[in-house]
């Protein structure tokens, strides 16, 4: 009598991050797309474009590795939650390929990413994307203050702390949790000084959509009346919180519209589609480090980039597209 076979249990979400960002190193598409469900979908947010089944997976990643061959997607921070995982990773590279209409200028860019993953099965069945900062100043030729940038670095780092991959956390998942969900529910009043108590006094926020850093409640304070008095009817209700020990990654969606200046925009009172990502560390009951990427409805608004048609449809507020 013959023993049937037992199907192999589907890879941990953690050895599909490994493998997924391995494969992408190499740049071989076919590598790549064997870690992609063939019904995955990929959300470009940067681009604001929206990638479903490896029919257009593959023409996209081609593109993609053909534009930015120097990538070597090495991974500065892996956040793992269940189904779920965040990854965050930040290089120089340079576009020796076309890109989005941006010709192939040999231009040095510097990306700071955040992929946001959702694993089933052993596969990749939904992905995410932001990334950073360069990208945009120079597809426009620059954009709103200038500074202070983080300066260059090594690939695989970040523009956070180093990563020493064998350090202890030093706060529990629960506790993160709990910080977490005290900050937001502060945000959600608009009132600075209640945010500001969840926030350690040397705290630092990159914000990296705009390229800009804010060190210490003074410069935070200031960051953060210039964002509720700008968009009062945002209520920052997350749709997604992974947390992995001191590290959280937080995804939000909403519907807001610009009340005041912001970042030399006018008060002009144009509806806003925000998709965000907050990826924190909290330290001793409070939050050391944030870094927000922020999505397509701002920055098309803001650039007046592409035709505002194809961005996916409004979407309840604390929802996800």
């Amino acid at each position: 009598m013959s023993i049937p076979e037992v199907p192999a249990a589907p890879l941990s979400t953690r050895a599909v991050i490994d493998g997924i960002f391995a494969a992408a190193a190499t740049g071989e598409l076919e590598d790549v797309l064997d870690w992609w469900a063939d019904d995955g979908v990929l959300d470009d947010i940067t681009l604001g474009r929206v990638f479903s089944g490896k029919t257009e997976l593959r023409p996209y990643l081609d593109w993609y590795f053909k534009a930015l061959p120097d990538l070597d997607f090495t991974p500065a921070r892996i956040l793992v939650d269940g189904p779920y995982a965040a990854v965050e990773w930040a290089e120089i590279c340079h576009l020796t390929g076309p890109f989005d209409g941006v010709p192939a200028d040999g231009r040095e860019l510097r990306l700071r990413a955040l992929d946001l993953f959702e694993i089933r099965d052993g596969k990749v069945q939904h992905e995410s994307s932001w990334y950073g900062d360069a990208w945009f100043r120079r597809r426009i030729g620059s954009i709103a203050s200038e500074g202070p940038w983080p300066p260059a670095l090594p690939r695989g780092a970040s523009w956070s702390d180093p990563v020493v991959h064998d350090r202890r956390p030093t706060t529990s998942s629960a506790d993160t949790r709990r910080v977490i969900e005290g900050l937001f529910a502060a945000a959600a009043t608009g009132v600075t000084i209640e945010v500001l108590r969840w926030w350690a006094d040397d705290g630092v926020l990159d914000d990296v959509t705009l390229a800009q850093r804010f060190s210490g409640k003074a410069e935070l304070g200031a960051y953060l009346d210039m964002y509720y008095r700008a968009m009062p009817d945002l209520d920052f209700k997350p749709r997604l919180l992974i947390v992995d020990g001191p590290w959280a990654l937080v995804e939000w969606a909403e519907i807001c519209h610009l009340l005041a200046p912001f970042d030399g925009v006018p008060a002009d009172g144009r509806e806003l589609r925000l998709r965000a990502v907050d990826l924190f560390e909290v330290r001793d009951g409070l939050v050391a480090r944030e870094s927000g990427w922020y999505g397509d409805g701002y920055l098309r608004d803001r650039l007046e980039l592409a035709d505002p048609s194809g961005l996916p449809l409004p979407i309840p507020r604390g929802s996800s597209w």
